[in-house]
């Protein structure tokens, strides 16, 4: 299965809107979070690693961590445990949707990806700052999902 980091990213993107209580999922980073669209997915790509070993010299796996952060709120001081309180239910919803999905599946038989394997999350985090701003701080939790993928290599000689 070759599918591109976009084409996965999308897919992300669709998939996390279906989860209870997400109001927003981006396939690229905005520049700012804007507080009405929270609880909200901003999708990362990370690092990736190849291998032909187990499928040949044609066929190489590429196997992609993509890091799902999930903003749920802004984090102030105000009730002792809101911020907390929030989070906690997307921890086991977020987890039990993408382990139902090894191949990112929208429905039925629709799988993009060889596998995507769910590695871990942060749990509840507090106090989180998001990338080049420094006007909020939020609560939210870090996702990192390993998927692998098949891509055909046409050598070039």
């Amino acid at each position: 299965m070759s599918v591109t980091v976009q084409e996965t990213k999308e897919r992300l993107a669709a998939l996390e809107l279906l989860i209870e209580g997400i109001s927003t999922a981006t396939v690229r980073a905005p520049r700012s979070l804007v507080e009405v669209n929270l609880p909200a997915f901003v999708n990362r790509v990370a690092d990736a690693t190849y291998s032909k070993t187990n499928f040949g010299e044609q066929i190489t796996q590429v196997t992609r961590l993509y890091r799902l952060e999930l903003y749920v709120t802004t984090y102030s001081l105000g009730i002792e445990g809101e911020a907390e309180e929030k989070v906690e239910p997307f921890i086991d919803r977020v987890s039990t949707f993408f382990l139902d999905r090894i191949g990112l599946e929208l429905s039925g038989n629709d799988a993009i990806v060889q596998q995507a394997t769910l590695e871990s999350d942060t749990g509840v985090a507090v106090g989180i700052p998001y990338p080049g701003t420094t006007d909020k701080l939020y609560a939210g939790i870090l996702f990192n999902l390993r998927v692998s993928t098949l891509h055909q290599r046409d050598y070039k000689r």
